[in-house]
C-alpha cells in the first residue's frame, strides 16, 4: 500500500512549484514600466522626495549626483550635506536667485561648499572646478539648461514653472534667453543618482548625456513622463520610454507616490511597453482640457553594477570635452 500510494501521489515540491508563478511571468517588464514600488508604496518623486541615503551621513563621499532643473534647489542642498559631488544646472535667473538663497538658508558657503561654475560661450569652463574637502560634499552650479548639444535658446515662465517647450508657457510675455549644454562634456565620473526634470526637456537631456551613460556607470535615473511637455519637444513618452530602456538598458518604475489617475499612473499599472503607453493614451483623453494633462516619475536602475558600458546601446557622441 504505501509503495502505491507513493507512484500514484505528487511529491510536496512539485505540489508547491505547482503553485508558484514561473520566472517568465516573475520577470520585470523588457522595455516596460514596472508597478513594483508604487504597490510597496516606497517610490520617490523627484521634485519633493527625500531618498532615505541622504540622511546618511557621510553616504555621499566619492559619489556623484547630477541635478538637472533645480527649482529652489533643495535637492542639491540635500546630496551636498550627504557628501556627493552634485553637478547641478538650472538655467532660469529667476531660479538661480531661489537656489542661491536655499543655499544660504542650508549654511553653504560659496567657495567651500559650492562653486557657481562660469562659462563662456561656446560652453567652456573658464576657473577650474574646486575640489571637494576632505570629509564633505561640493555643488557645481552651472546657470545652463541641459540638452543635447552647446546652442542657446528662448525659455518661458508661467508661475513657478518654466520650459522651453510647454505649449501654454508660449504666449507667456515672460521670456528669457539661457544657453544649453551637454551633461556629458563636464561630468567624467561614476554617478550614483541623476535626476532630470525639465518639463518636457528630458529626452533632450537625456542625448546629451549619452556618453557619460557610455563611458561610466550611472546606477539610478529619475525623470519626469510629461507627454505635452514631450511632445512640444517634438518627441513623446513611448521614445523617452525607449531611450530609458533600450537604448540605455535601464529597468525602469513608476515612482510617484500618492498618485491618482487619470492625472498619475496608480498602484497595479499595466507593465509592458504597449500596454502601459496604452494606459497613458487613455489618461490623456481623460485629461485632454486639463492644463497640465497627465505626467508621473519614473526610477529606473542600471542592474550592470560596474563601471563601463560596454554593452550600453547608444551611439551618439557629445561635441566635446569642455570640462
Amino acid at each position: 500500500m504505501h509503495s502505491a500510494a507513493a507512484s500514484t501521489s505528487p511529491s510536496m515540491d512539485s505540489v508547491a512549484a505547482s503553485t508558484l508563478p514561473s520566472m517568465d511571468s516573475a520577470k520585470l517588464p523588457v522595455g516596460g514600466v514596472s508597478s513594483l514600488l508604487k504597490d510597496l508604496g516606497c517610490g520617490v518623486k523627484n521634485t519633493d522626495g527625500v531618498p532615505h541615503f541622504v540622511n546618511i551621513p557621510g553616504f555621499g563621499l566619492k559619489r556623484s549626483m547630477v541635478d538637472i532643473g533645480l527649482f529652489n534647489g533643495e535637492d542639491t542642498v540635500m546630496f551636498v550635506k550627504a557628501g556627493f559631488r552634485v553637478y547641478a544646472f538650472e538655467p532660469v535667473r529667476r531660479h538661480m536667485q531661489m537656489v542661491r538663497a536655499t543655499f544660504m538658508r542650508a549654511g553653504l558657503v560659496e567657495g567651500i561648499d559650492y562653486q557657481s561654475v562660469s562659462l563662456d560661450r561656446s560652453g567652456r569652463i573658464t576657473t577650474p572646478l574646486l575640489p571637494p574637502r576632505p570629509g564633505r560634499g561640493i555643488g557645481y552650479l552651472f546657470n545652463a539648461a541641459a540638452g543635447r548639444a552647446h546652442s542657446f535658446r528662448n525659455i518661458t515662465h508661467d508661475g513657478v514653472g518654466s520650459s522651453f517647450v510647454d505649449p501654454h508657457n508660449r504666449v507667456s510675455r515672460d521670456v528669457e534667453r539661457v544657453q544649453i549644454v551637454p551633461v556629458a562634456d563636464y561630468v567624467h565620473e561614476d554617478v550614483y543618482y541623476f535626476k532630470c526634470d525639465t518639463q518636457g526637456f528630458d529626452k533632450e537631456a537625456l542625448t546629451g548625456a549619452l556618453p557619460l551613460f557610455r563611458s561610466h556607470h550611472v546606477r539610478v535615473v529619475v525623470v519626469e513622463i510629461y507627454p505635452k511637455g514631450l511632445e512640444g519637444a517634438g518627441s513623446s513618452e513611448s521614445e523617452l520610454l525607449d531611450l530609458l530602456t533600450k537604448q540605455l538598458r535601464l529597468v525602469c518604475f513608476s515612482s510617484m507616490l500618492g498618485s491618482q489617475a487619470p492625472r498619475h499612473m496608480p498602484a497595479g499599472h499595466p507593465e509592458s511597453r504597449d500596454a502601459y503607453l496604452g494606459q497613458i493614451r487613455e489618461y490623456r483623453k481623460a485629461l485632454r482640457d486639463n492644463r497640465w494633462g497627465f505626467f508621473d516619475d519614473l526610477t529606473c536602475i542600471d542592474p550592470r553594477m560596474t563601471a563601463g558600458r560596454a554593452g550600453f546601446a547608444g551611439t551618439a557622441r557629445g561635441t566635446g570635452d569642455h570640462g
